[in-house]
């Protein structure tokens, strides 16, 4: 909790060490995730999409496309995500996406 009281030495957690970054070291991080964040975006939206196809019995090449474009553009805005939030989210979409369109599928909205 060092950081959060304006320590800036070193803070040990359980994922070894972590240091704070200057103002100049942002600056030097910022847009690094653009192209890992689209990719990863554009995963989640494509899952999503395939299971709201699965569960409304239709699929369009252009729906997947404009899933996957809105999750990259989010993603590349957003930033990347860890490979245990990327597994859920995916997951997650794909379930929402499918819940969604067995709804529709069957008159409930």
């Amino acid at each position: 909790m060092a950081f959060a009281f304006g320590d800036s030495a070193a803070v040990a957690s359980d994922f070894g060490q972590m240091y704070l970054l200057s103002s100049q070291e942002m600056m030097a991080t910022e847009g690094e995730y653009g192209l890992w964040g689209l990719i990863a975006g554009g995963g989640v939206g494509a899952w999503n999409y395939l299971g709201h196809s699965a569960g409304s019995g239709r699929f369009s090449w252009s729906g997947l496309g404009y899933h996957m474009a809105g999750g990259a553009a989010m993603g590349a805005i957003g930033g990347p995500m860890g490979i245990r939030t990327y597994y859920y989210s995916a997951r997650l979409g794909g379930a929402w996406g499918f819940g969604t369109g067995y709804g529709s599928r069957n008159g409930w909205w």
